[in-house]
C-alpha cells in the first residue's frame, strides 16, 4: 500500500495579515476569493482569524497575490467598502509590520494604510466626511459617522434608497441603521410632499 504524501500545515499569521493588508488597500473579499481560487469560506476564516495553520500550497499562492497587489492600491473612490472594514476590524496595510509573519509582532502604533483616516477621538465626528458622504461623494465614515448622516438625511425626508446611493452602501444596510436609530420609513406621501417642495 503506497501512502499519499499530504504536507503538513504551516502557521497562517504571514497570510492572515497578508490577506487583511490587501483588504485595507480596497481589495475585496470577493476578488481575492476569486483569485486565489478558494472557498467562500476560506477567505472568511482567514480574514476574522478563524485558523491558526493552512496547507503551504494556499500559502504560497497568497504570498504571490500579495506580491502582485501590495503596491497596487485600489482607488478610493472605488473602495470604500473593503477599506471601511478593514479599519473597523484594526487591520493594517503591508507597512504597518516590522515582520508580517511574526506571531509576536504587533502592528506599528499610529499606522494608516493608504487612502485612510485616522482613528477618530471617542465622541468626535468627522463633519467633512459626513457633509461630503451626504452630498455622494467618495468619503470613509465610522459607524457612527454612517449613522449620523443616515439621521440628517431622514430629517430631510430622504427616501432609504436615496440614502444608499449617497453613501454608497446597500439599501439593507440603511434600513438596519435606520431601525437602530429608531427612524420611521418615509410614507410616499411624505416623499412626493418633499419632491414638490
Amino acid at each position: 500500500m503506497i501512502r499519499q504524501f499530504r504536507p503538513r500545515a504551516v502557521d497562517a499569521t504571514g497570510a492572515i495579515r497578508r490577506l487583511q493588508a490587501l483588504v485595507a488597500i480596497g481589495y475585496d473579499e470577493p476578488l481575492l476569493r476569486a483569485r486565489l481560487g478558494v472557498a467562500d469560506r476560506t477567505t472568511a476564516r482567514l480574514l476574522h482569524e478563524d485558523t491558526s495553520r493552512i496547507q503551504p500550497d494556499l500559502y504560497c499562492a497568497i504570498r504571490q497575490l500579495f506580491a502582485e497587489l501590495d503596491e497596487r492600491p485600489v482607488p478610493l473612490e472605488q473602495s470604500l467598502a473593503p477599506r471601511q472594514l478593514a479599519r473597523e476590524n484594526g487591520w493594517v496595510g503591508s507597512l504597518g509590520w516590522d515582520d508580517i509573519d511574526s506571531p509576536r509582532e504587533k502592528p506599528k502604533r499610529n499606522f494608516r494604510p493608504f487612502g485612510a483616516r485616522p482613528a477618530p477621538k471617542k465622541g468626535h465626528l468627522d463633519e467633512i466626511a459626513i457633509e461630503l458622504a451626504m452630498s455622494g461623494e467618495p468619503a470613509l465614515l465610522t459607524r457612527t459617522e454612517r449613522l449620523e448622516a443616515i439621521r440628517r438625511l431622514h430629517a430631510r425626508r430622504t427616501s432609504d434608497a436615496q440614502i444608499a446611493a449617497l453613501l454608497r452602501v446597500p439599501s439593507r444596510t440603511i434600513l438596519r441603521n435606520r431601525t437602530a436609530l429608531g427612524l420611521p420609513a418615509h410614507s410616499q406621501a411624505d416623499l412626493k410632499e418633499t419632491r414638490a417642495a
